[in-house]
Formats: C-alpha cells, sequence, structure tokens
C-alpha cells in the first residue's frame, strides 16, 4: 500500500520529532552530569580540606556535606576552611 502524502508528512514530522527528543534530551543529560559533576568534585575538595585543617571529621559533619547540592554553600564552606577555627564557626554540624 503506497502512503499518501500526508502520511509521508506526519511521518516525516514524527521523525524529526523524535531526533529532536533525542537531542534535547542529550543536552538536557550532559548539563545534569556536568552540574552534578561539579557538586561531587566541590563535596570532595571540601571534605579534604576539612580533614586536613580539623582531622578526623564526626560522621554529622560528612553527612552534611556529603547531601549538600548547592554548590554556592559548598564553595562558601570551602572558603571559610581558610579562616574558620572549628567546623561549628562554619555552621557544620559536629554531633558525633
Amino acid at each position: 500500500m503506497e502512503m499518501t502524502w500526508a502520511d509521508k508528512m506526519f511521518a516525516k514530522c514524527h521523525d524529526q520529532g523524535l531526533e529532536d527528543g533525542r537531542k534535547e534530551g542529550r543536552t538536557l543529560g550532559m548539563e545534569l552530569g556536568r552540574q552534578e559533576g561539579g557538586q561531587e568534585a566541590a563535596r570532595q575538595i571540601l571534605l579534604r580540606q576539612l580533614g586536613i585543617r580539623f582531622g578526623n571529621l564526626p560522621q554529622a559533619t560528612r553527612q552534611q556535606v556529603t547531601v549538600s547540592t548547592d554548590l554556592d554553600q559548598l564553595h562558601h564552606w570551602t572558603d571559610q576552611v581558610l579562616t574558620a577555627p572549628d567546623l561549628a564557626a562554619m555552621g557544620l554540624d559536629t554531633a558525633r
């Protein structure tokens, strides 16, 4: 059975829509990957610096840093490592 002009146009639009959707999905996936990668890198750097500065970290502090997804907050804490006298002064949970 031969396709009508309308069927051909529908198929073409459908295929183009799928391709556009795939491209958009790849773009969103890459952006989310970059964002999550940046957060993970910031968490690892912060934990390393906290350990160097303050020694063995309480589990509560590690947990607070590990679950944080706010990149600005992670950067703020990383900056504070240089001058804060202790974890509590940084606003980090120190409960054991």
